[in-house]
């Protein structure tokens, strides 16, 4: 059971780091699409 566990976590971290990845490039698109409406 702890070996299934151990799986299961690396497939669930491995999945939070896509996620974190993803998340960053929205908040960078979103900061960058911020700028651009301010600067007009």
């Amino acid at each position: 059971m702890s070996h299934y566990s151990k799986r299961f976590r690396g497939i669930f971290n491995l999945e939070g780091g896509l996620n974190i990845e993803h998340h960053r490039t929205l908040m960078f698109g979103y900061v960058h699409y911020v700028y651009i409406l301010s600067k007009t």
